[in-house]
Parts: structure tokens; sequence; C-alpha cells
């Protein structure tokens, strides 16, 4: 986890789906808050609504990842 990371853990983002591997059901999403400067891993199994893809609006929670030093986004629900 990179020193900022912990303060993150548990905040609510908005941001877009940067990268996204259909095939493999993981990508990255990006916070308009952190001026996208950070890619967060964003899986399929965390948003319910719809399929993720490339260039969706999302509002996500940060929580720790399953690998110690990551973090990822949960809850995700895809905006209109």
């Amino acid at each position: 986890m990179k020193p900022n990371d912990a303060v993150l853990i548990g905040r609510q983002f908005v941001g877009t789906v940067v990268e996204f591997r259909g095939d493999r059901g993981f990508g990255f999403v990006t916070a308009d808050a952190l001026r996208n400067e950070r890619k967060i891993f964003i899986h399929a199994n965390q948003c319910r609504e719809r399929a993720l893809a490339k260039g969706l609006r999302v509002r996500y929670t940060v929580d720790a990842g399953r690998l110690p030093g990551t973090i990822q986004a949960v809850r995700v629900q895809v905006l209109p």
C-alpha cells in the first residue's frame, strides 16, 4: 500500500473505469477527487447492476485489497 492509501479506505468516490478486461473480470478505476492520479483495482463481482466497461462513470468505496498492501473499489454503482 502506498503511504497515503490508508486514508482512502472507507471513503466514497466518483470516477471513471480507465481499464477493464472483460475476459478476466477486472480493471482499474480513477477518482475525480484524486485528479485521476491513482488507479484503483476494480473487480466485476463488486458491481451487481450491469457489466463494467472502459469509460463508464461509477461511484465506489475504497477498501483494503485481498493482497497485502493493496486497495480496491467495492460496492460499485454505475452512474447514469
